[in-house]
């Protein structure tokens, strides 16, 4: 899948929706655990709805959450992460013990599953939209909603955010939640009340416009971290077209994707450069994702997720296609062939 997205300004949207009160969130995780969300008061609490093969936005999610619980320190054990499954059919108690493992979030998350019927009346309180929308190459693909729902201590909701939210946000809020504070957010979605039985959302979102006259925005800073070749930074880029993919070795279009970029790389002869950035992976898993692929290019490692947040990551892979002056002109969001990397070349250059 292909998705161009060219950005120029940003603005601010402030919309006020009305919506039913939440429900309550009893089910049971992929241990076959009872959960319910009522026994974490006094902690915060975050709320996410994710399946475990998703191909873009949920592992960015789950990332963003686990580089905000390293970076929480301590205070981490104010925080408690639910997942609530999308995919009844597809999320098995097996599958979502190789999701956690593989995301390093074993024992640090409850991935919470059931039945259609189960899940459907969760999703249904919860304002949570969910369709499988199979294409030829993503037999499995559910469309869903991609928020995050953030509880205080004393058991109100108090933000939604985005999927686009940063790790930083997080780390600001939990000591917060925890304490059972209400705050407001420069952004997301703040709930209040508007009367008996009501919820208000106020919803302050960043749009970036976009367009062919919307113009381009410069590249962020690259990662200082080499797994392998040269280091590589945006003014060696310039001069000519860059790629700029961000893969993960737990990604499984990244391994479809992985012999499509080798393929380029090994033909581009000094015309157009390409640089992978490795985003929220562990140094060992990194490395032997390169070592199985062969991949002789310049990879970068961006452990922190900070570098793939700046760029603003909307999922794995993304290839961000630079212009001769190292500005983004084109991002390419899902795996891609060889052709379709060097149509891109082709035109930002």
């Amino acid at each position: 899948m292909r998705r161009t997205r060219v950005t120029a300004r940003v603005a601010v949207l402030v919309v006020v929706v009305a919506v039913a009160p939440l429900g309550a969130l009893v089910l049971k995780d992929s241990l076959g655990q009872e959960v319910n969300i009522d026994k974490y008061r006094g902690k915060a609490v975050l709320v996410t709805f994710i399946y475990d093969h998703c191909p873009d936005v949920c592992p960015i999610i789950v990332g963003n959450l686990h580089t905000a619980q390293n970076e929480l320190g301590p205070e981490a054990n104010k925080l408690q992460i639910i997942a609530v499954s999308v995919d009844p059919k597809g999320d098995t108690p097996k599958t979502v013990k190789a999701f956690l493992k593989d995301h390093q979030m074993t024992g640090r998350m409850q991935y919470l599953i059931g039945s259609r019927p189960q899940l459907e009346k969760v999703w249904s309180a919860w304002h949570i939209v969910s369709k499988s929308s199979p294409t030829k190459k993503s037999p499995d693909l559910v469309e869903h909603s991609a928020l995050l729902y953030e509880i205080s201590g004393s058991g109100k909701i108090t933000t939604l955010y985005p999927a686009s939210f940063t790790p930083g946000q997080i780390v600001h809020d939990v000591p917060i939640l925890a304490s059972g504070r209400a705050r407001m957010s420069k952004r997301g979605l703040i709930l209040g009340l508007l009367g008996v039985g009501a919820v208000a959302m106020l919803v302050v979102v960043e749009i970036a416009t976009s367009g062919p006259g919307a113009g381009k925005r410069a590249a962020p800073t690259l990662p200082s971290q080499v797994l392998r070749g040269p280091r590589v930074d945006l003014a060696s880029l310039r001069g000519k077209p860059a790629l700029v993919n961000f893969w993960a070795s737990w990604c499984a279009p990244c391994k479809q994707e992985a012999p499509e970029l080798e393929r380029l790389a090994r033909t581009l002869h000094g015309q157009a450069r390409l640089v992978g950035v490795d985003w929220n992976d562990t140094t060992a898993n990194a490395t032997a994702f390169i070592r199985q692929y062969g991949l002789t290019y310049p990879i970068l490692r961006d452990g922190s997720s900070e570098v793939g947040n700046r760029f603003g990551l909307p999922g794995l892979p993304t290839t961000f296609v630079l212009d001769p002056h190292g500005d983004i002109a084109e991002v390419l969001l899902g795996p891609q062939s060889e052709s379709s990397l060097r149509q891109a070349l082709g035109s930002a250059g």
